[in-house]
């Protein structure tokens, strides 16, 4: 008897179209939900056992509320009794069942419940009509209805455009798959066989908490890591207008959010990181990756985006590098005379626009935080006046700009500072 693919050993990704490089900008194909796009419910770990209903994901961090408050929000996933939690498969899946979901919208209304043919739905995941992958197929299905996120001020709630106290979820609610009788796809009635998403994801849906996400990219990545890590840079990246060039983020904060579980020691980390590094430059959507020293014995990993977006031919020769000097998010200001206008970029100085706004009026604050919600998708709001968030860059462009004398009374009292 053959063997069943389990989660952890994903098919092979769908071919790049007529093998060409995508250009990632045009691909519009799949949607992504935005917590879930941020938070990681699947395993990217294949050790080659069977994981056990006892592997749990689960971390914890310090986040700002809208209110200013701030709370420890945390992220707990459960899954199957038996079949354990999500994997590699079971991602591709989800991210599938949103596209054919966005395909059923009618009049601009998401349905909750879809039909499907499993047949094709396994032609759109790229993988072989074999009674292996049908059983592959319902037992990914049946670890998507199983799995359970209790998420802390971690579920974003578009309609209150605040964080969930507390969200306690399974993704799909129900998932059905039947025989079709012979014939009966030709008879122009719905499928037996369909899968409903649970209330939680479909209030989340019907609120417009999804983006547009190059599904046909992401399905022609060869690497699990390859495809998370990129769900999780292309959201930072797009979450503001124009999109970043450049994003920053710890090495262990990047870890727990793209589901590397169990992975203690930051040299593992990079090891599962780099083949992921080298796909998505070779696929040119990475330019650089860099690792820097940050502060406190923290590492910090900056990506550096492509302008191409998939079109460029880039080599990972740089890859895992590590500058020599240490460099921190609370980085040292240039010397006035260095600046140029075109260099005298407050997205480059964040530290020093947010002790000019910190000495606003409250009233004046909160004029320019209305500026700079234009430009950012309201999920990422709470990040908007932290210095060391990529979210916040275009306040601090707003502040430079309106209060040009301060801003650069304060990259010269930075700059007095360095020199004592």
């Amino acid at each position: 008897m053959k063997k069943t693919p389990s989660a952890s050993e994903t098919p092979s990704a769908k071919p790049s179209k007529n093998g060409l490089i995508f250009v990632i900008s045009d691909d519009h194909s799949g949607r992504d939900e935005m917590n879930l796009a941020g938070n990681p419910f699947a395993l990217l770990h294949s050790s080659g056992k069977r994981a056990t209903g006892t592997a749990h994901i689960k971390y914890q961090w310090n986040r700002r509320l809208p209110s200013g408050k701030t709370v420890l929000a945390s992220w707990e996933v459960n899954g199957h009794a038996e079949l354990g939690l999500p994997g590699p498969s079971d991602e591709m899946l989800y991210l599938v069942l949103l596209e054919l979901t966005r395909e059923a919208v009618e009049d601009g209304v998401w349905p909750q419940q879809v039909h499907f043919f499993r047949g094709a739905l396994l032609d759109r995941l790229g993988w072989p009509r074999t009674r292996q992958y049908y059983g592959l197929l319902s037992d990914c299905f049946a670890r998507l209805q199983a799995v359970s996120i209790q998420a802390r001020h971690s579920f974003y709630d578009a309609g209150a455009k605040s964080p969930l106290a507390l969200a306690a979820f399974n993704i799909l609610d129900e998932a059905r798959i039947a025989d079709e009788p012979r014939g009966r796809k030709t008879q122009g009635v719905l499928p037996l066989s369909h899968f409903k998403w649970s209330d939680q994801m479909y209030a989340s849906f019907t609120a417009g908490n999804v983006r547009s996400l190059a599904l046909d990219f992401v399905l022609s990545l060869d690497h699990p890591t390859a495809r998370r890590l990129f769900r999780y840079l292309d959201m930072h990246r797009n979450a503001q207008k124009p999109p970043l060039h450049e994003y920053k983020i710890t090495l262990t904060k990047l870890r727990d959010h793209i589901g590397l579980v169990n992975l203690s020691f930051a040299s593992k980390v990079k090891e599962r990181l780099l083949p992921a590094h080298e796909e998505l430059m070779a696929r040119g959507y990475l330019a650089d990756v860099e690792y820097r020293k940050g502060s406190g014995g923290s590492q910090i990993i900056v990506y550096r985006f492509a302008d191409g977006r998939g079109e460029a031919e880039n080599t990972p020769q740089s890859v895992g590098r590590s500058r020599a000097e240490p460099v921190s998010i609370a980085h040292t200001a240039p010397t006035l005379s260095a600046l140029s206008p075109a260099s005298l970029a407050p997205a480059i100085y964040p530290q020093e626009a947010y002790d000019v706004f910190n000495a606003l009026p409250e009233a004046e604050k909160e004029r320019l935080r209305e500026l700079a919600r234009q430009d950012i998708e309201p999920a990422f709001w709470d990040r908007l006046e932290r210095p060391d968030s990529p979210m916040a860059l275009g306040l601090w462009e707003i502040v430079a700009r309106e209060f040009p004398d301060e801003y650069a009374e304060q990259l010269g009292e930075a700059d007095a500072g360095a020199s004592k």
